[in-house]
């Protein structure tokens, strides 16, 4: 709803069916759907999302009767059976028209359709989202992504790789002598954000695709050879590596050289699998620590592509899991350190209210009331941005039992 909302308030449009009719916007907002319980704890927010929604193209199917909501009774064969509360009153529209029938899906036939899907399932061999290539055949034990690369982290040998390459943040190329700014073009730094996310390798006609879609199939592959070309000789005059290629071209794909660039994103993934392989909490919580170092903020940030998008959600989920295990190792024995990591973590997911009653709990543990207070005054105000929502009932419970906490029970009326 934040980014919807934003995208129409940028633009001075007041919903996505206008910004559809306007030639000045190409990204169409998509349907979606949220599917939720009725539950009366989440009321306002449902109710916010209920009333904001339509300008949103969102749309909202509550299971279970809620308040001001008209209910539908959907039989086992899919007919939509009419209820009292679902007639139309007085000057209304009828909230389903007569005879329709909805697709179901019995549990055995769903449980069929997902044993196929796991069947037909292959392990992807990039670290980027939204890959539509149909895979070459893998072996059955094809490794993770990050056991993929974990040997491209570091170059072999003690010389590091001349040119550091950053894509978790502001795409930046940067040498021993300071960054490399000068003669870069727009085109090569989407290039590189686009193969530091496939560390394997895109073909020539797969970049063009991700980098210009629309565009003259031919006018696109020229553009990326160029864009190749440029970045190469940016980079030799940077390095005064007169023969260095940076950009390797082998079996019809092109990859960035993981002896000549040092990649963020790919030390911040290959930190995570350690992480996840660790056989003791110190070794745990160091590789985390390392991971969140990496993470300097969303993949290619600053540039104004659509297929970025996905990349940016996919490691920003990873960033918020890496904080959310630092804050679960170090929450009892240093505690100031689990709260930082909650605290950068609101910074990059701020509607999160699992995270303020994380925050909530370990101040009232130690006793620090104001803070639990000045964290729900927090999440109030954040929340106030998505159409004057509050904090849900759980989040407001999690603040009252630690501003006052149950007594305990006395002790002086047993019998010795």
């Amino acid at each position: 709803m934040i980014y919807r909302s934003r995208i129409l308030a940028d633009l001075d449009a007041s919903s996505d069916a206008e910004l559809r009719s306007r030639e000045d916007y190409i990204e169409a907002l998509p349907p979606y759907v949220l599917l939720a319980d009725a539950d009366p704890r989440h009321a306002a927010r449902l109710g916010s999302v209920l009333d904001h929604g339509a300008a949103l193209n969102m749309h909202t199917i509550l299971l279970g009767p809620a308040a001001s909501v008209p209910p539908c009774r959907v039989a086992a064969d899919g007919t939509v059976v009419a209820t009292d509360d679902n007639s139309a009153a007085d000057g209304e529209a009828e909230i389903l028209p007569p005879g329709t029938r909805l697709a179901t899906l019995a549990s055995a036939d769903l449980a069929d359709i997902l044993d196929l899907l796991r069947r037909a399932s292959f392990q992807p061999d990039d670290l980027g989202p939204g890959d539509d290539t149909e895979p070459d055949p893998q072996p059955a034990d094809q490794p993770t992504p990050a056991a993929a690369i974990a040997d491209l982290a570091t170059p072999p040998g003690d010389q590091p790789a001349p040119v550091r390459l950053t894509v978790l943040g502001e795409v930046t190329l940067a040498t021993a002598g300071g960054p490399i700014t000068s003669n870069v073009r727009s085109d090569s730094y989407a290039l590189l954000a686009l193969l530091a996310a496939h560390p394997r390798g895109r073909s020539l006609q797969e970049i063009a695709a991700d980098l210009y879609p629309g565009t003259d199939p031919k006018l696109a592959l020229n553009r990326v050879r160029t864009a190749i070309t440029s970045l190469r000789r940016v980079l030799r005059n940077a390095t005064g590596q007169d023969g260095g290629t940076f950009i390797l071209f082998e079996s019809d794909r092109y990859r960035i050289d993981p002896h000549a660039l040092d990649v963020d994103l790919w030390r911040f993934v290959v930190a995570i699998d350690r992480a996840n392989h660790a056989d003791d909490d110190p070794t745990c919580l160091a590789a985390l620590r390392e991971a969140a170092d990496h993470y300097g903020g969303d993949f290619a940030a600053g540039q104004d592509r659509v297929w970025i998008t996905d990349y940016a959600t996919t490691y920003r989920h990873q960033f918020l899991g890496v904080l959310g295990r630092i804050a679960e190792l170090t929450e009892l024995d240093a505690p100031d350190q689990a709260i930082a990591a909650l605290e950068r973590a609101l910074e990059h997911d701020p509607i999160n209210e699992e995270l303020y009653q994380r925050i909530m709990r370990i101040h009232g543990r130690r006793g620090h009331l104001d803070a639990v207070r000045r964290t729900l005054r927090l999440c109030e105000d954040r929340l106030s941005t998505i159409g004057d929502a509050e904090p849900s009932e759980e989040t407001r419970r999690v603040a009252a039992r630690q501003l006052h906490p149950p007594a305990k029970p006395s002790l002086s009326g047993r019998r010795r």
